[in-house]
């Protein structure tokens, strides 16, 4: 990535050769000459920082950017002309270490070293008679390494803005394939959660403004990011989402965290192939939900809703949490579940069921158990009841627009 010259941040008026006291040009002209062993010296000192010491960079390109360092400095301190090649040191090393990936607080601790070595090196050129000129000049070297510092952390901070601004476009454009193919292609998801840092199979949560104010979810973002939750924002056609990987087992609940947002939310979402259908799914429910209620609603309440607006995506949602794993059973096991769920839902009465059954209740009871450790619902409560009903039914619409 090209970057462009930043405009010096210098605000004084370069400062002629006369202006400088004698002892300390003199000093900075001798410091020129051996200015190869000040590198040699400060490369002995840099593996003292962490990042340097990991071997994160080559050390004979920091050793030559360090010289170019050097001869900037003393030839800005001292007064004399500061050759073309050391003129943009201090953004082109800021730059660099942004893009190798050195810390902030690394590369400054590098800078500190330049520092204490080059007033080493002017000290020993100097008596202790002459010092008290050098420290007259301290204002002056302090401003030379002062605005190598602002140069290079200007140039550092806006090469790692333009970086993240490149990965930014880079999950967004991988998140915008994922829906242009409905979340069917599995290498093309694999790939896609390598870049938005997302498990594919791992199970997700999409959320939507609820209140219409696309500040709440950038508010929730900020939040999961402080307890350690991987997501997504996107914007949609139909609106901003943002996705987010569940917490793992033993970590801070998701609606924990979130339930202070006024934001809406369709959760337990199994793999990154179901979000397409998802997203439509709860942005379908937004629609139609009345503005200004201040809490958190999942869509898991308002099923009846969303299989009214979107009955296809709602069948892929409502298959995949409660009918996939009935339907993965033996046939002869998946019949008798299914036949009695039938039987049961037509009157809600086990013993009627188990008549038409010609079985004994205590049989059909051990049915209902059994269907709710598959699916997740107990029959015998009309809410989830009505939810298995909607499922098996949205399940069969499916189906029947597949065939067609």
């Amino acid at each position: 990535m090209h970057l462009h010259r930043l405009k010096s941040v210098r605000n004084v008026m370069d400062m002629t050769e006369s202006s400088v006291p004698r002892i300390l040009a003199q000093a900075t002209s001798a410091c020129l000459l051996e200015v190869d062993a000040l590198v040699s010296r400060w490369a002995v000192q840099l593996g003292t920082i962490d990042a340097y010491k990991a071997g994160l960079v080559d050390l004979d390109r920091v050793a030559a950017d360090c010289r170019m360092i050097f001869i900037r400095l003393l030839t800005d301190i001292g007064g004399h002309e500061i050759p073309a090649e050391a003129r943009d040191v201090s953004e082109r090393v800021g730059h660099s270490r942004a893009l190798q990936g050195i810390p902030l607080v690394d590369v400054m601790s590098a800078v500190r070293l330049d520092y204490r070595i080059m007033w080493e090196a002017i000290s020993a050129h100097t008596t202790d008679a002459e010092m008290r000129e050098v420290f007259d000049s301290v204002p002056r070297i302090w401003d030379a390494v002062e605005r190598h510092s602002q140069e290079l952390t200007t140039a550092y901070t806006a090469t790692q803005f333009g970086m993240a601004q490149v990965r930014q476009d880079e999950r967004r454009l991988w998140f915008a394939r994922i829906l242009e193919t409905d979340g069917k292609n599995h290498v093309l998801n694999t790939r896609a959660c390598a870049v938005l840092s997302f498990a594919p199979e791992s199970d997700f949560t999409v959320f939507t403004h609820a209140d219409r104010v696309d500040e709440s979810l950038d508010r929730l973002q900020n939040t999961l990011q402080q307890a350690g939750v991987v997501s997504h924002h996107h914007e949609t056609v139909a609106g901003p989402v943002l996705i987010a990987q569940m917490p793992r087992e033993g970590s801070l609940p998701l609606n924990a965290i979130t339930h202070e947002h006024k934001v809406l939310m369709l959760d337990d979402i199994r793999g990154i192939s179901a979000i397409p259908a998802a997203i439509r799914v709860t942005q379908a429910v937004a629609l139609v939900l009345p503005a200004g209620d201040a809490r958190l609603v999942n869509v898991s309440d308002f099923w009846h809703v969303a299989v009214f607006q979107n009955p296809l995506d709602a069948a892929r949602i409502l298959h995949q949490r409660h009918v996939d794993s009935l339907l993965k059973l033996p046939f002869a096991e998946r019949a008798v579940l299914e036949r009695t769920a039938t039987e049961f839902l037509l009157t809600g009465s086990i013993a009627l069921a188990s008549r038409a059954l010609f079985c004994h209740r205590n049989t059909v009871t051990n049915r209902l158990d059994s269907l709710e450790r598959v699916t997740g619902l107990d029959l015998r409560l009309p809410a989830e009841a009505s939810l298995y009903i909607l499922a098996r039914s949205a399940t069969r619409a499916e189906a029947t627009s597949l065939s067609d």
